[in-house]
């Protein structure tokens, strides 16, 4: 003959198998999101990201084409946010670099610089 649990054991292992189950669950659902997100992370759609700002960390070259000068910039890569629930079982996740395909014109450059960090470096 077993030893029974009491109902509040019994109520108290329900409990903590929920909150395992739910962890488990959230980091394999994080995990195909990571692997997903990751391989596009440096892709830029312009109908779904008309509104996210992108930090440009570097300038890598110039060519001067006609009266028009052509900046290409490299931008800082996109950050997936930790999870608001579970923040030490799924962690912030940077994406990959940016190709340096960017080519802005001095105006355009100008406008993104406006209260950039990387400006304010340059600068010094």
């Amino acid at each position: 003959m077993g030893v029974g649990l009491s109902a509040i054991e019994r109520n108290d292992c329900i409990v903590k198998w929920k909150t395992q189950h739910a962890m488990v669950s959230k980091t394999r659902a994080g995990e195909r999101l990571v692997k997903e997100w990751i391989s596009t992370s440096n892709y830029l759609y312009p109908n779904r990201d008309m509104n996210e700002a992108f930090e440009i960390v570097d300038i890598r070259g110039f060519k001067d084409l006609g009266r028009t000068g052509y900046y290409l910039v490299q931008y800082k890569p996109r950050i997936l946010d930790a999870d608001d629930e579970f923040p030490l079982g799924f962690l912030e996740v940077r994406g990959r670099s940016w190709p340096l395909t960017d080519c802005l014109v001095t105006s355009e450059l100008t406008r993104k610089l406006g209260g950039n960090d990387f400006l304010k470096r340059r600068e010094e």
